[in-house]
């Protein structure tokens, strides 16, 4: 699981306080129910706490900029894969940025 580190203020920051809290309450209880099934990913608290700087958010000041989205995915990939799978997602991407004949830039520039 993860909370998106986009800040959603349609409904005000207070409003966005409380939906993610909201979600972040019912990721601790549901990974508290299946122990070792389901992890919880910081995406939001790397977003918040780690690229707090103004630098890491795009133009509308409310998206992550492309290099926070690049550190929140090699955070991600840290997480989530084996020393053994990087490879594999190196090619994957090569693949796909051949395929949109995009050369040097990561999934989240595209």
């Amino acid at each position: 699981f993860t909370v998106s580190p986009i800040r959603h203020l349609k409904d005000g920051a207070h409003g966005n306080l409380i939906s993610k809290a909201t979600l972040l309450l019912a990721e601790e209880e549901i990974c508290g129910m299946f122990p070792g099934q389901c992890e919880y990913f910081p995406a939001y608290e790397i977003m918040m706490d780690e690229l707090r700087d103004y630098r890491f958010y795009a133009e509308d000041m409310v998206h992550p900029s492309a290099q926070a989205v690049n550190y929140i995915w090699e955070r991600f990939c840290d997480f989530a894969l084996a020393d053994s799978e990087r490879p594999v997602l190196a090619e994957k991407e090569r693949e796909f940025r051949r395929s949109q004949h995009v050369e040097g830039r990561r999934w989240s520039s595209l």
